[in-house]
C-alpha cells in the first residue's frame, strides 16, 4: 500500500534513514543508505526464513517471486495510467502496455541486468538479416560499468559503432544541454547511411545518472531517436 508523499529534509532523514545527524548526506550515486522500512522488512524476511529454511526454499520461494512479478506489473500499470500533477507527461515511463509478468525478470543487481539486456539486444540484431552495422548511443554521464561493458562488447561484435553524446554542464536548459547534442549525434549517424537505407541505433539512457544529480528527459530523448530512426532504433533506460 502506498503512503502519502513525504517532505524532504530533516523529517525524511530522521524517519526514513539511519544516517547520523552530524553530517549532510549528498552522495546519491554510490553506497547507501538503505531506507528504514526496506531494511526492517528485509530483516523480518531473514528471521522468517530461518524459522523453517526447507519450507521456504522448497515450497514458498518460487510462488513468492512470481507474486512479486505480478505486483510489479500492477504497480507499473497504475503508474502508467496515473493522471494529475503527480504524474506529468515527461515522468511517465517509455515502455508500452500491456505488460505481463512473463516480460519481467528479477536480477540480483542492476549491473548484471544491464549487461544481460544489452548483449541480448546485440545478439538479436546480428542474428537477423538487417544488413547495416549498429551504432550504440550513450552519454558522458552513462554509468561507468556500462561504458566499460559496451567497449568489451566491441570485441564480440566488432562492427558496432560507439558514439558518446556529451551533455553540456552547467545544465542551463534541457534543449541546449541535452536534446540538441542528441539531435546532432543522430544527424551525424544519418549522414553516414547510404540513401534509401537506414541505420540501426541502440540508445542507452540513464534516467537519473549516478554521476550527475539530474533527471534526464527520457521520453523526449527517446522520441528524438525514434524520429530519426523510426523502425530501426531501440532505447534502453537504466
Amino acid at each position: 500500500q502506498r503512503s502519502r508523499p513525504r517532505d524532504f529534509g530533516e523529517d525524511a532523514k530522521s524517519t526514513l534513514f539511519f544516517l547520523s545527524d552530524d553530517f549532510t548526506f549528498l552522495n546519491h550515486g554510490a553506497f547507501g543508505g538503505v531506507a528504514r522500512p526496506c531494511l526492517e522488512t528485509a530483516n523480518e524476511w531473514r528471521r522468517y526464513v530461518e524459522t523453517q529454511p526447507v519450507r521456504f526454499m522448497d515450497r514458498q520461494l518460487f510462488p513468492l517471486l512470481v507474486s512479486v512479478l505480478h505486483e510489479t506489473v500492477a504497480f507499473l500499470k497504475e503508474t502508467h495510467t496515473s493522471t494529475g500533477s503527480e504524474c506529468n507527461t515527461e515522468s511517465r515511463p517509455v515502455y508500452e502496455l500491456p505488460l505481463s509478468a512473463k516480460e519481467l525478470f528479477l536480477f540480483d543487481n542492476v549491473t548484471t541486468a544491464t549487461n544481460t539486456v544489452l548483449r541480448s539486444v546485440l545478439n538479436s540484431h546480428f542474428s537477423s538479416d538487417f544488413p547495416f552495422p549498429m551504432t550504440v548511443l550513450y552519454f558522458n554521464v552513462t554509468y561507468g560499468s556500462t561504458k566499460k561493458f559496451l567497449k568489451e562488447l566491441q570485441k564480440d561484435f566488432p562492427t558496432i559503432q560507439l558514439k558518446e553524446v556529451e551533455i553540456v554542464f552547467p545544465l542551463t536548459d534541457v534543449d541546449t544541454g541535452v536534446l540538441t547534442p542528441l539531435k546532432e549525434a543522430c544527424e551525424k549517424i544519418q549522414r553516414t547511411v547510404p540513401e534509401g537505407n537506414s541505420a540501426a541505433v541502440l540508445s542507452v539512457i540513464d534516467a537519473i545518472p549516478s554521476n550527475a544529480p539530474v533527471v534526464l528527459p527520457v521520453r523526449q530523448m527517446n522520441e528524438i531517436v525514434r524520429g530519426f530512426f523510426p523502425s530501426t532504433s531501440t532505447t534502453f533506460v537504466d
